[in-house]
């Protein structure tokens, strides 16, 4: 078992857990780790996490006991590495400690930026647990890059921790970053980023236009045509699926929003009719669920996940059957497929997944990190659910998509929409 000393910041030791055991960092990598421990020390740091989350709130409050909560919490977690030697973690934790103890120490004043940093921090906890236990697969983590920058903030002068601050959350947030006019109540505000250009998109001849151009049209067609009467149909629809869940009021209308955003920046490479009705009925397969796994305040058994996992399939059959919205139903079977095929429900690889999908996935998620939901009540900031959806770029989500989401997001914020 790894113990450490909290002293100040200018003369705390770190030694990491390799150079006390000799084992190599290719060694720890090589360790064979049974499952049932891998889920145990998964289960037990989900435990852990909360608990950090519920001490940097009560911080953040004012609570400055809970600082030496925090790092009782955090030595737990090493701890748990350390028996499965979980080299990365104990690394990144080293860091995550250095900065909880200049606050404690009041080398780090402990201001709301601070605060979601450490909150960042532990997300990415997270993140190496899920790939060194489970073998997920992510973007780049950039962990290194991070203790190295957690460490410059803890030894910071007092005059440039917001800037420390500033770099890191620019960094994790895809340019996204908060307000240093006030840091005890800073505000999200937008930083410039590069027109979307990545050639991981589908199809080079995709052009994308200024967010302040494109985000102006967006309205659908006026003319009552018979999809406009379907559209207002699957918009009512969607209010009715909306009221199953408390964490789902004003989501509907939201995620269209956000979708036709979106593909306003990719000079509307998706049908925008075909792309609301999608976006209104992806979930109302959701309605043959059984209500008590739709609001389950836990993870679902296998049985559950697998009829859970019905849904995309449901609705695209209530859809197929209604003329003229092939494109919207083949969105809706499409949007839990990932990139690197390990979606549900056939597996599909990125060039297979309907790019409409790949734009509903990205704020399906993002509304559901920012909102909570059954099994995860404590909605997350917005930077930090940026950073969750930019980490999960060429696994999860489609990264020329991504760049468009994140244009949205800083023209929502230039404009005080978000």
């Amino acid at each position: 078992m790894l113990f450490i000393a909290f002293f100040k910041p200018s003369s705390i030791l770190v030694i990491n857990y390799h150079q006390l055991t000799g084992l190599t960092k290719e060694a720890f990598m090589d360790l064979d780790i049974d499952a049932d421990t891998r889920v145990h020390v998964l289960d037990s740091f989900k435990d852990l996490s909360n608990e950090m989350e519920i001490e940097l709130h009560r911080i953040e409050q004012g609570h400055m006991d809970m600082v030496d909560s925090f790092l009782m919490t955090l030595s737990n977690v090493k701890d748990n590495a350390s028996s499965v030697h979980l080299y990365p973690v104990i690394d990144f934790a080293d860091s995550l400690v250095e900065l909880a103890v200049a606050i404690n120490e009041n080398e780090v004043p402990p201001w709301k930026l601070v605060l979601e940093v450490l909150n960042l921090g532990v997300d990415r906890l997270r993140d190496l647990h899920y790939r060194h236990l489970l073998g997920h697969q992510f973007g780049d983590m950039q962990e290194i890059k991070l203790q190295l920058m957690f460490g410059e903030l803890a030894r910071s002068r007092f005059d440039l921790v917001d800037d420390h601050c500033v770099m890191i959350i620019e960094l994790l947030g895809a340019g996204v970053a908060v307000s240093q006019s006030d840091p005890p109540t800073a505000k999200l505000v937008s930083t410039e980023a590069p027109q979307a250009t990545s050639s991981d998109r589908q199809g080079s001849n995709k052009k994308t236009p200024p967010a302040s151009q494109a985000i102006t049209c967006v309205t659908m067609p006026e003319e009552h045509s018979k999809r406009s009467f379907d559209i207002e149909f699957f918009r009512v629809l969607a209010l009715q699926v909306d009221r199953q869940s408390q964490y789902w009021e004003g989501r509907s209308e939201q995620l269209n929003e956000w979708a036709q955003k979106i593909n306003a920046l990719s000079n509307r490479s998706v049908d925008p009719e075909q792309l609301a009705a999608a976006t209104y009925l992806h979930d109302i397969g959701m309605c043959y669920l059984p209500h008590e796994i739709l609001t389950k305040g836990g993870e679902l058994n296998e049985q559950e996940l697998a009829e859970m996992k019905q849904h995309p399939l449901w609705a695209y059959n209530y859809l197929i059957r209604i003329q003229g919205w092939d494109g919207a139903a083949t969105i809706i079977l499409d949007h839990h497929e990932r990139i690197d095929g390990k979606g549900y429900p056939h597996g599909n690889p990125g060039e297979l997944i309907h790019d409409g999908a790949k734009i509903l996935a990205i704020i399906d998620a993002f509304f559901s990190i920012t909102n909570g939901r059954a099994d995860r009540c404590h909605p997350r900031s917005l930077v930090r659910a940026v950073s969750d959806i930019n980490a999960r770029v060429g696994t999860q989500f489609d990264a020329y998509w991504v760049e468009l989401f994140n244009e949205m997001i800083k023209e929502a914020l230039r404009t005080g929409q978000l």
